[in-house]
């Protein structure tokens, strides 16, 4: 049967899952590094968000997996969640590619602008699979308040 070829290179179904939920971060960071092109940070983060959505649109295992939030494990560094992880990513991003000043505040804002915006991407696709875009335009001015005070 198709399930016994499955079990075959999945021996239950969390590894299953956590094998999509590392595909799907992993295509979304790779896409990070290829959108966020642009001189002005907040086109960036914008080119970030619409990303995840051509994501969450054209695949329907990404909606329903994402980053692996509903599994029990830590899967890029074990010591801190994955949207901490991204949230250091995009932190090194502005500082980085942006000429935002490191500092233990940016690194908070941006963890929990990261928290608030995986919750409103959540909520965008739950029940419209092309996305509410009440909660995506939310999330695009969520973080130009939140993050827009650290620029230089």
């Amino acid at each position: 049967s198709s399930v016994g070829v499955v079990y075959r290179y999945f021996p239950n179904i969390q590894s299953l899952l956590r094998a999509l939920a590392a595909r799907n971060l992993e295509r979304f960071v790779a896409t990070i590094h290829d959108v966020a092109e642009s001189d002005d940070w907040s086109a960036a983060a914008d080119a970030i968000i619409d990303s995840y959505s051509a994501l969450a649109r054209s695949e329907p295992g990404f909606r329903a997996v994402r980053f692996g939030e509903v599994i029990d494990e830590r899967f890029i560094q074990p010591e801190v969640g994955t949207t901490t992880s991204i949230s250091r990513r995009f932190t090194e991003l502005l500082v980085n590619d942006y000429g935002f000043t490191a500092s233990d505040d940016l690194s908070f804002e941006v963890e929990v602008t990261v928290e608030i915006g995986d919750a409103l991407l959540h909520r965008a696709f739950q029940y419209d699979r092309n996305g509410d875009d009440r909660f995506i335009a939310t999330l695009r001015s969520l973080v130009r308040d939140r993050v827009s005070p650290y620029a230089r």
